[in-house]
């Protein structure tokens, strides 16, 4: 099984730049701790927060699909 982190590498295919984007902000892999609301990713990116949650919601799906079932 490869590692998440795998999946977050630039030259991984799986997501896109946006969604390895937001997933960094949202869940602070970047170098920046403090907690990060669908409001302040937006901002940061250009985008509403109802679009970060869409694309959020869309790269969680994909990573969960490509992890596989958990046991």
């Amino acid at each position: 099984q490869i590692p998440i982190e795998e999946y977050l590498r630039d030259d991984h295919p799986l997501l896109s730049e946006r969604e390895k984007l937001i997933l960094a902000h949202r869940y602070t892999l970047h170098d920046d701790p403090a907690e990060q609301t669908l409001e302040k990713v937006g901002k940061a990116v250009g985008l509403s927060k109802e679009r970060v949650r869409q694309v959020q919601a869309s790269a969680l799906d994909k990573l969960r699909k490509a992890l596989g079932p958990t046991k």
